[in-house]
């Protein structure tokens, strides 16, 4: 007779030792990376196909919240050189960033009263009898429906 809990052990071992070893590949790449960094700026290469490698493996690694400070560096660097170049990565570093901090911002939006301004929370009155009207009817929609998950009606229509 098989034994569920050895399964569900022998995967839980083999997912860890997986993990670890991506783990280990990433800080490999950084490491190298940031070596290849040192390198250009210290012996002033000027390679750009070398630079943009590099600057992509950088770029690479921010997602795993390793390099920034020296993609910034290199990326400084290499406006000396490609200012175009320079402007696209620079680009391209915010694009990684927003996507990192996009579901940050989308949670803190659904589930923090401070991220809505005051005089756009539901109820708010702007003082304008049609601007009134119109946020009245967008909050009755956005909560129609929603009163059953708290097993309850809060008095939307």
């Amino acid at each position: 007779m098989v034994d569920e809990s050895d399964d569900y052990n022998n995967t839980s071992d083999k997912i860890i030792l997986l993990a670890s070893e991506i783990i280990r590949l990433i800080n490999q790449k950084y490491l190298l990376a940031e070596q290849e960094c040192r390198d250009v700026i210290d012996n002033g290469i000027r390679d750009e196909i070398r630079i943009e490698s590099n600057l992509d493996s950088l770029l690479e690694c921010i997602v795993y919240k390793k390099g920034e400070d020296e993609f910034q560096e290199l990326n400084n660097y290499y406006r000396n050189i490609s200012p175009a170049g320079a402007d696209f990565y620079e680009e391209e570093l915010a694009k990684e960033l927003r996507d990192q901090l996009q579901p940050y911002i989308e949670n803190h939006r659904i589930f923090s009263e401070d991220a809505i301004p005051n005089d756009q929370k539901p109820g708010a009155k702007a003082g304008n009898p049609l601007v009134d009207r119109v946020r009245e009817q967008q909050s009755r929609e956005y909560f129609k429906g929603k009163t059953k998950l708290w097993g309850g009606d809060i008095g939307v229509d």
